[in-house]
């Protein structure tokens, strides 16, 4: 697969963007700048806090792609236009982001042209030719072969990177996050930092760089405090919603957790999934918050779909099975798709297709005489290309669950193409939640929420950052190949429900008295799930 030529640009505090030769880096210097609590960008894959991309020139063919770079006192941030699309931690090939951290030739080898290189960050790691294995990786470059590109022995993990990026399904465009402060040393010791990146393909051979840039750095590296937010819910909330996967075992072998962080976030209506079928209605119903103060008390369901990975539905208010969501079953198309399958998760899926059902649960939930259709999921694991089989899977397991939540609306009776509403004169709400694990192509989104808003409205997704600000991950793997990352949706019918506060909860993210005010321990997070919770207030329209 060829890698586009990637021009570059370097954009600091402003007026302060200095582009540079492969022989002769621009000049140094500082730029002033004045600490803010709030990141210079937000790792979301939306690109909105960053400036356009530079003019195309006659004869250019260069301007199309760029590197731009902002930094904070947390960490620099590196906008990568890639000139294909792919996954960036499972490509064919690599891509390495090959960087003088101190802005100082001397300090470093000389590392595909970028002399005193201190660090290399390797997407997609290569373990030699044609053997590329999903994840990213850095390391120094070694004075005696300053170009490996196969990942070493000892090597720096994402999370001793402080490294994140966004989108994580395929894309021509990534936003990347590396800390100022992480094993690697100090990102950005100097004035400046330099750096390029340089395409691997699958040979292990070098098949394109971008030319060199150089950020003239605008602060000093500071790390990042913990935040001091609270959780309440706005006034005019109708109800406060948690989506949450709560990793299979864990929520069996340690709930004490799980139960601590639902009754911190005090949500109305819970969707629970990967929930082992081993789990009975009674051990869930000790999840939930215990009611008081004249609040509702709780009724819940346990899906029977899926193998292994179960939902579970809980809410202060009426709730109805979806007798259509007992077993949600796959298009035959799938069953072509698993004739040998090559991980445990394809062997999952087998099972699935074979009699289990596709991974969702559905229930329709009633609260202040409202009515909502509440749908949980979790589509199967990995497969970085559009082609993989797991993300063709995910399509087809996506597209069941949209349809058959469409034939439960037309029967069910919502106002526009679904029909006259049975008994109920407003439009009904629709949520679809959970872990939509878009590593492959963003399709499935789309799909599971086409037209199942009023009038055949497609549903949108609710957007949440994590308490922080700094990105919308939802899954964290401790000390894993694989960085945070979004995995976890909450769709919505935005002519029924309004957002009107979203948050991705982390524990970590807050500072030990707000822990102690809501009876929780830093550590809760990563003890209850790899996933985080999702967390929306909703008022009805």
């Amino acid at each position: 697969m060829a890698w586009a030529t990637i021009a570059a640009t370097a954009i600091g505090a402003p007026g302060c963007s200095l582009p540079a030769t492969d022989e002769a880096p621009g000049g140094g210097g500082s730029a002033a700048g004045v600490l803010v609590d709030h990141p210079a960008v937000t790792i979301d894959g939306r690109f909105g806090d960053w400036p356009a991309p530079p003019a195309r020139r006659a004869g250019d063919e260069l301007a199309s792609d760029s590197i731009q770079v902002q930094d904070d006192g947390a960490a620099v941030y590196f906008n990568v236009s890639l000139g294909t699309t792919v996954n960036l931690q499972g490509m064919e090939g690599a891509a390495l982001l090959v960087l003088d951290t101190d802005g100082d030739a001397a300090t470093g080898p000389r590392s595909f042209g970028v002399a005193g290189a201190d660090l290399i960050v390797s997407f997609t790691r290569l373990a030699g030719p044609g053997v590329a294995e999903a994840g990213v990786a850095g390391w120094r470059p070694a004075v005696a072969s300053p170009e490996r590109v196969t990942v070493p022995r000892i090597f720096y993990n994402p999370y001793e990177l402080g490294l994140s990026f966004e989108p994580r399904y395929r894309s021509d465009r990534v936003e990347i996050r590396l800390a100022r402060e992480s094993r690697a040393g100090t990102l950005g010791a100097g004035t400046s930092i330099v750096g390029r990146v340089v395409r691997i393909d699958t040979d292990a051979m070098e098949s394109g760089r971008s030319p060199l840039f150089r950020h003239r750095l605008s602060r000093p590296p500071t790390g990042s405090a913990p935040s001091g937010a609270t959780l309440p819910r706005p006034e005019k909330a109708a109800f406060r919603l948690v989506s949450w996967n709560v990793s299979r075992d864990r929520v069996v072998d340690d709930p004490g957790a799980a139960r601590a962080i639902l009754a911190a976030l005090d949500p109305d209506v819970i969707l629970l999934d990967e929930v082992p079928p081993e789990v009975v209605l009674s051990a869930a119903l000790e999840l939930l918050p215990v009611s008081s103060g004249g609040r509702p008390s709780w009724e819940a369901l346990l899906g029977t779909s899926g193998s292994r990975q179960r939902g579970f539905i809980a809410a202060r208010g009426r709730i109805e099975s979806v007798l259509s969501f007992a077993r949600v079953a796959y298009a035959d198309s799938a069953r072509a798709l698993l004739g040998r399958p090559a991980t445990i998760d394809l062997t999952e899926v087998t099972d699935n297709v074979r009699g289990a059902g596709v991974p969702a649960t559905a229930a329709w939930v009633t609260l202040g005489g409202r009515r909502l259709l509440a749908v949980t999921l979790d589509l199967v694991c990995c497969g970085n290309s559009a082609r993989s089989v797991e993300d063709r899977i995910r399509r087809i397991e996506a597209d069941a669950i949209n349809r058959t939540a469409r034939e439960v609306l037309r029967s069910g009776g919502v106002n526009g193409e679904h029909g006259a509403a049975s008994g109920w004169e407003t439009p009904v709400g629709v949520v679809v939640a959970g872990d939509f694990n878009l590593v492959g192509s963003p399709d499935p989104l789309a799909l599971a929420g086409r037209s199942l808003g009023p009038g055949g409205s497609d549903l949108v997704p609710v957007y949440a950052l994590q308490l922080d600000g700094r990105s919308s991950a939802t899954w964290v793997g401790r000390d894993l190949a694989f960085p945070p990352g979004q995995l976890d949706y909450v769709l919505h019918a935005p002519g029924v429900l309004t957002p009107l506060r979203a948050f991705v909860f982390e524990t970590s993210d807050l500072s030990e008295a707000a822990l102690a005010e809501l009876g929780l321990a830093r550590s809760d997070s990563d003890r209850a799930s790899d996933h985080r919770p999702v967390v929306v207030d909703f008022v009805w329209r």
